[in-house]
């Protein structure tokens, strides 16, 4: 599972360095680790909970670590395993306001729910008839009534589940048309409750509706700024600009609101450089939080206008 993992994420910095675009600037607050005991490996995902609380899947020790919102760790969840509560490479990660925090259990074909002190509240199966869906990330609607699950080769759709975990939908098929997709990851949803689907090889972000219906793409294929490479993660900030991150390239593009390139993320005037970014999300205070899964850590960001 790792090797697979690898494959999805590896990066490189060859072609980061010949990028040459306007920056938006953005300076360092911290690094989140690991705990004490065990430092993180591969970290694939980051979520806001409840209290501001920060929740990092720490894929390769097949957990979850909770921090306060200072950064100081506070709790892990989850071990190897296939029980209730256990996890097998977790990828993707969610958190409502209401307090759960969701968990894309990727190599146990589901999908895990817990409470926001990580207590085991519910499983839901991505074993769909015949069809073994490999969950990659998950995502709920601003109602908090729907909960979305972005399923890798071969089914590559979205699946749409009520609270009970009831099957309730399916969004796209696999292919390279607007509304299709080739390895779709990380979700986000905004607050119009358009979902933003990283849609991987076909190098793109697809944006839809609350029905599921095609709207716009954010990006497309290529190496200069503006074009994306191997897309992983996808985050909405508070002025509703989009954030992608370039796993291959090692960069964050930023779009603007209508989806226009606007520029990279950059600190000290240089592009900022990362260690195969993957997921990220944003949080109240516009803080950003990076998952560099080869550097094993969560990188905190914040614009340096809204110091």
């Amino acid at each position: 599972m790792i090797l697979v993992l690898l494959m999805l994420f590896l990066s490189t910095p060859l072609l980061a360095a010949e990028m040459k675009a306007s920056l938006v600037e953005y300076r360092k607050v911290m690094d989140l680790t690991g705990t004490a005991e065990s430092e993180m490996v591969m970290p694939t995902d980051v979520a806001i909970g409840k209290g501001q609380r920060v929740y990092v899947v720490d894929s390769g020790n097949h957990r979850v670590l909770a921090y306060a919102a200072d950064g100081s760790f506070l709790f892990a969840f989850g071990s190897k395993g296939s029980g209730a509560g256990q996890l097998d490479s977790p990828v993707g990660i969610a958190a409502s306001r209401d307090g759960r925090v969701l968990v894309a259990d990727r190599g146990n074909r589901r999908v895990q729910i817990f409470d926001s002190d990580g207590a085991f509240l519910k499983t839901i199966t991505t074993i769909l008839g015949d069809a073994e869906v490999v969950p990659v990330d998950v995502a709920v609607d601003q109602a908090e009534k729907r909960i979305f699950v972005s399923g890798s080769a071969p089914y590559h759709r979205l699946l749409i589940f009520d609270n009970s975990g009831k099957a309730i939908g399916i969004w796209g098929k696999p292919g390279n048309n607007f509304g299709e997709f080739r390895y779709p990851a990380a979700l986000a949803v905004s607050k119009d409750d358009e979902t933003y689907i990283v849609d991987v090889f076909n190098t793109r972000v697809q944006v839809l509706n609350d029905k599921g219906e095609y709207l716009v793409t954010v990006g497309s294929w290529g190496v200069t700024p503006g074009h994306l490479f191997r897309p992983k993660g996808v985050a909405i900030e508070n002025d509703d600009q989009i954030l992608v991150s370039d796993s291959y390239l090692g960069v964050i593009q930023i779009y603007n609101s209508d989806t226009r390139f606007h520029a990279v993320l950059g600190t000290n005037g240089e592009i900022a450089r990362f260690d195969t970014p993957a997921g990220m999300t944003v949080d109240k205070r516009d803080r950003l939080y990076v998952a560099e899964m080869l550097a094993n850590k969560v990188s905190v960001f914040q614009p340096v206008q809204a110091q």
